[in-house]
């Protein structure tokens, strides 16, 4: 799941829920080079977000709710 923020931030996610709220910052060229689809995310508008069940899957669009 990759989430753009109100201000702009981005959110890259695994999607489960069943996680701490330890989160860690790293960089996306080290993401990119786990998953280079992630590329095709760069126009990723504001409040927004994207998720998929799998790397096989396509990216599935949503709104963030407010």
């Amino acid at each position: 799941m990759v989430i753009r923020t109100p201000d702009g931030d981005w959110q890259f996610l695994c999607g489960k829920n069943d996680h701490t709220d330890t989160c860690h910052t790293v960089g996306v060229g080290h993401l990119l080079d786990r998953d280079s689809s992630l590329g095709q995310l760069a126009n990723l508008q504001l409040e927004t977000g994207v998720e998929r069940e799998t790397t096989q899957h396509d990216w599935k669009c949503f709104e963030l709710d407010e």
